[in-house]
């Protein structure tokens, strides 16, 4: 389950949640489906406590609305990757990987 906390008409959701869940059910050969909440399960900023707790699966969120909860705010930086954003991704998994993991920072 994911908790939904745009309405279904918001870019985010049609425009960004939609596409991904679609390619999460096509590379997965329809093994994993997404499915939305209706409505939102509780804030946006008890995102990260509702999934950690086991009450939905997947959340979204900005870090910086749960200041001092996730130290990774350096993915929020703009233009921190400007097309390649597979490897940004790497990076970011590394650096967790490297420097986050063992000082268990979540």
């Amino acid at each position: 389950m994911v908790n939904q906390v745009a309405p279904p008409n918001h870019f985010y959701h049609k425009d960004v949640l939609v596409p991904w869940a679609g390619d999460v059910a096509r590379i997965t050969q329809g093994r994993v489906r997404l499915r939305f909440s209706v409505a939102p399960l509780g804030s946006y900023r008890r995102n990260f406590d509702m999934a950690w707790a086991g009450l939905v699966d997947i959340v979204g969120g900005n870090q910086s609305s749960t200041p001092g909860r996730v130290v990774t705010q350096v993915n929020e930086t703009p233009f921190l990757a400007s097309s390649d954003v597979e490897a940004l991704s790497v990076a970011l998994s590394r650096t967790h990987e490297r420097f986050l993991h063992r000082a268990a920072v979540f």
